[in-house]
Parts: structure tokens; C-alpha cells; sequence
């Protein structure tokens, strides 16, 4: 039964947790050099994979954006490009070498059309999965730093209570020597 009820707080402070943290915007947790000195003062080590995953993440986000950066920018390229070709064709007529060039080119614009789709689509889900973990980091956090209040209310309240009385009884030996007894409580 008290299992159960140990379960039940668990659960009970973690929707607590969660309430607290509705609608409150979360800086991306292992960016914030606070949250590792937090962590360092508490001696609680995050899950590591979860860590390691929001990292992932962020580094994927980032490598998708200069990406895309970069292919747009190619895009517009082979756009500017192709223009000037399109009226030298039709001035020319039939010119095999330069209808291939402007087949080329608009198969390397699809490609870079059906990229961009790919990492916008890709990029578009990014954001919630970061979201979903750091949430997961911080719940985390929290849970370390409530147990350690925890325990030191607990601390405070035994070292103020007026009922507890420490005693220790210091004795000389035979020979002149100081002898330090051992700690009592008495109620």
C-alpha cells in the first residue's frame, strides 16, 4: 500500500509539474549553461539519452536550415540561368546542346523543389519533438530540485525542533586525555 501511495505523489507532482509549466515558453534546456550548473549543485545526472537526443535534434534542425539555405539559393541560380536560355532557344530554334542544358536545368530546379519539400515538411516537426523532450529534461529538473527541498525542509525541521536535545558527554581518561562520547538524542 505504500508503494502505491509513494506512486500516487509521484504522479500527483508531476501533474503539478505540468500545470506549472502550461504556457510557459522553455528555453531549449541543454543550451543553458544555468540548467548545467543547476544540475552540477543538485549532483543529479540527466538521462543521458534524452539529453543526447534534444542534441541531436537541435543539430538536425540546424544542418536542415543551412541546408535549405543553400539549395534555395541554387534554385534561384538555375533560374536565372535558365531564363536567358529559354530566349536564346527560341531565337535559335532547334539547338540540341542547348535544349539539353535547359532540361538539365529544370531537372535539377524539380529536385531542389522536391528537397525543400522534404526538409520544410521535416523541419515542420523538428520544433514539437524539441519541444516534447526538453519538456521531458525539465519535468526532470524539477522532480531533482523538489526532492532536494524536500529534504532539506526535512532537515530544518528536525534540527529546529525544540523536543530534540543533543548531548555528548566529554570524559578524561586515566592518563590526562581528552575522550569525546558519542552523540545522544533524548525526546
Amino acid at each position: 500500500m505504500g508503494n502505491g501511495n509513494a506512486e500516487e505523489n509521484a504522479q500527483d507532482r508531476q501533474a503539478a509539474f505540468k500545470g506549472a509549466l502550461t504556457g510557459k515558453h522553455l528555453p531549449v534546456l541543454t543550451l543553458d549553461n544555468k540548467w548545467y550548473r543547476l544540475l552540477n549543485k543538485t549532483g543529479s545526472v540527466p538521462l543521458k539519452e534524452t539529453e543526447d537526443a534534444l542534441n541531436q535534434l537541435l543539430k538536425r534542425q540546424g544542418k536542415l536550415n543551412t541546408e535549405s539555405k543553400d539549395i534555395r539559393n541554387l534554385k534561384k541560380k538555375l533560374m536565372k540561368e535558365i531564363v536567358p536560355m529559354v530566349d536564346e532557344a527560341e531565337q535559335q530554334g532547334e539547338n540540341s546542346k542547348l535544349n539539353k542544358q535547359i532540361e538539365d536545368h529544370k531537372r535539377l530546379i524539380e529536385e531542389c523543389n522536391e528537397k525543400l519539400e522534404a526538409y520544410e515538411d521535416e523541419l515542420k516537426d523538428i520544433p514539437r519533438e524539441i519541444e516534447r523532450i526538453n519538456l521531458q529534461l525539465m519535468m526532470f529538473t524539477m522532480d531533482c530540485c523538489y526532492d532536494i527541498m524536500k529534504d532539506n525542509d526535512k532537515q530544518i525541521k528536525e534540527t529546529a525542533d525544540p523536543y530534540r536535545t543533543e548531548k555528548t558527554s566529554d570524559r578524561k581518561t586515566a592518563d590526562g586525555t581528552a575522550e569525546s562520547g558519542d552523540l545522544q538524542l533524548h525526546a
